[in-house]
């Protein structure tokens, strides 16, 4: 039995083994996890959405046949970290290879770890409006979202400044890009945004008052996650107080420099509006840019605003520190072993 040990458990096995199980996780990754049945179904269509869930895909690291291999490897590597120690004068750099071993081991319980004690959600919050996530037990509120560019319009971070309500009490803080946020046993990640829609408003001098007595107009007009109008063309046209004139908004540009070009972009670092007036004596095309105000028979309108969603994970992962131990394990292995020849005799 010792004999048969030492054969399998040697690192000439171990590591095939280990790209073996690394590539059995690959459907987890390629596959969005825990996102309900009906996702999978209009993602994927109905065969192989339905064959995702039937398989267990949706859930794969949670799955009885993950968490059955993983424990199993688990094991052999212990073992075979064991084995290596107890014989590492025979093998060249043997205690740094087992330690290796014993840092891979520690990747796969803190998996484990974080599979069975860990969480997480996603929420999508509009602007001024909050969230309660259940499993973190606080609410978020959302104040301002942000996309900051540089001069080359690169994005360099999203920022979500953020009202955080728990039972202790009530606290403003903001949520960076690569920068989570720490509530309670929960991280709070900054994961991406959507489009919610922009805000136009029109102002016009009332009739017989003075100048400085304007009436002022807000529309909103919604928007897809592609950028595009999402209501109708009746919804996006706007009767003016002069008989016989609308407003009607025709196209967003989320980057109309790019457009202008043949190119597109979702980011929106140039925004514009096309928008048209009709009036009786036939129709003209203006492009307002944002924060940009033009005058448009006596009205002023203007693009005042982006309005974007942030889309924030939720986690509580217990398992990391033990998943960072591990890659500290395997690093400082792999470093050291690196210094011994088969050659050498040289032990660790």
């Amino acid at each position: 039995m010792n004999s048969f040990l030492q054969k399998y458990t040697r690192p000439s096995t171990v590591v095939p083994v280990f790209w073996l199980f690394a590539m059995l996780c690959i459907p987890g990754t390629l596959i969005p996890q825990d996102k309900g049945g009906d996702f999978y179904l209009l993602k994927y269509g109905s065969f192989w959405g339905g064959l995702m869930v039937n398989m267990g895909f949706d859930r794969f690291y949670t799955s009885p046949l993950f968490i059955a291999g993983e424990i199993g490897f688990f094991l052999f590597l212990v073992i075979s970290a064991v084995i290596l120690i107890r014989n590492r004068k025979e093998i060249a750099g043997g205690f740094w290879i087992a330690l290796s071993f014993l840092g891979f081991a520690l990747l796969f319980a803190g998996g484990l770890v974080s599979g069975f004690l860990g969480w997480e959600e996603t929420l999508t919050i509009k602007t001024g409006e909050k969230v309660r996530s259940e499993k973190g037990n606080f609410s978020l509120k959302l104040n301002d979202f942000s996309i900051n560019f540089n001069e080359r319009k690169k994005v360099v971070g999203y920022r979500s400044d953020v009202e955080i309500e728990t039972p202790e009490g009530t606290r403003q803080s903001e949520i960076v890009l690569n920068h989570p946020l720490k509530v309670g046993e929960a991280g709070v990640f900054q994961s991406g945004w959507k489009y919610e829609g922009i805000e136009i408003i029109i102002t016009a001098v009332a009739e017989g008052k003075n100048p400085s007595d304007t009436e002022e107009y807000r529309v909103f007009l919604p928007l897809n996650e592609q950028g595009g109008f999402s209501s109708s063309d009746d919804d996006r046209r706007v009767s003016l107080s002069t008989k016989g004139y609308f407003l009607c908004f025709n196209k967003f540009y989320p980057d109309y420099e790019l457009s202008k070009a043949g190119k597109s972009s979702l980011l929106p670092s140039a925004a514009a509006v096309e928008l048209s007036l009709e009036s009786p004596s036939g129709v003209k095309n203006y492009i307002l840019r944002e924060k940009e105000t033009e005058k448009i028979e006596g009205y002023g309108v203007r693009f005042n605003k982006i309005l974007l969603s942030s889309e924030l994970l939720v986690r509580k992962d217990p398992g990391f520190p033990v998943i960072l131990f591990g890659f500290v394990l395997i690093l400082a292995g792999m470093v050291v072993s690196l210094y011994f020849s088969p050659k050498s005799g040289k032990g660790g």
